[in-house]
């Protein structure tokens, strides 16, 4: 198999069905994409960019936002990728961000975010690289911000608010936190979701959870017990997942939409 590193999300790919993963990452089949991950991913940018002071100014700030969402438009166009759309338009997609930066409690948001620097500049998508025992390839990730009291943290979108439940749940910051501890650059046992509701009234929530340092050997087993399965070429589907359905697989041709 000629696979280099994993990632985060290839892991949580893999546990979502396997069989998808192998379509995705061993015979690369084209893939489609979402208005919504176009939206996120361009938000993405335009936060950064704001937090970091690479845009100053209101009308900057929005043309910074249109112009990253119509790239990332661009991007998928020549990548061939289908866009579900799902009854968006590029135009309602420019508007829900520009509700966002318009919205005070947002602003607020974004003037409280304080990026720490180092030599390379704010540190803003700063890679991240974890070795696990028994994993050949490292599992390789980028963090969206360290603050300045070494806080890392992540920018989520989201259609409804986020609670401390479903923060806590997530896996993904304990991965960046191990991963900043092994490359030897401290960091405390709490991490931050920075989360912009997408509500008619936009909303804006910074939730902190910690975790506990044995937490990590969970994930490291997690890891390892993927990275097995992949050597040992165990992929097969997963009918009763989320994901096995028309709407939500990209693979659902070549698979089970080929015997109904």
């Amino acid at each position: 198999m000629n696979i280099d590193h994993l990632s985060f999300s290839s892991i949580t790919s893999y546990l979502n069905c396997s069989k998808a993963w192998k379509y995705k990452y061993l015979e690369k089949l084209e893939t489609k994409t979402s208005s919504q991950l176009l939206f996120g991913s361009a938000w993405h940018k335009t936060v950064e960019a704001i937090v970091a002071g690479a845009v100053d100014g209101e009308s900057y700030k929005k043309d910074f936002w249109k112009q990253s969402l119509l790239s990332e438009i661009e991007q998928s166009q020549k990548k061939n990728q289908v866009v579900e759309w799902g009854g968006e338009t590029e135009e309602s997609l420019i508007n829900a961000g520009l509700r966002l930066l318009n919205s005070e409690e947002v602003k607020k948001g974004l003037l409280s975010i304080y990026p720490g620097n180092d030599e390379k500049g704010p540190k803003i998508e700063r890679k991240i690289e974890l070795r696990v025992p028994g994993v050949p390839i490292p599992v390789i990730g980028y963090i969206d911000i360290i603050t300045e009291d070494g806080v890392c943290g992540d920018f989520k979108t989201s259609g409804k608010s986020w609670s401390e439940t479903q923060a806590k749940d997530s896996l993904q910051p304990l991965f960046y936190m191990a991963g900043l501890k092994q490359m030897g650059m401290p960091a405390p046992d709490l991490f931050r979701h920075y989360v912009f509701v997408k509500t008619k009234e936009p909303k804006f929530q910074v939730i902190e959870t910690s975790y506990q340092p044995f937490e990590v050997m969970f994930l490291f087993r997690l890891i390892n017990n993927v990275w097995q399965a992949i050597e040992k070429e165990a992929f097969f589907e997963n009918p009763g997942g989320w994901l096995c359905s028309e709407r939500f697989c990209d693979f659902w041709k070549e698979c089970r939409g080929k015997y109904q």
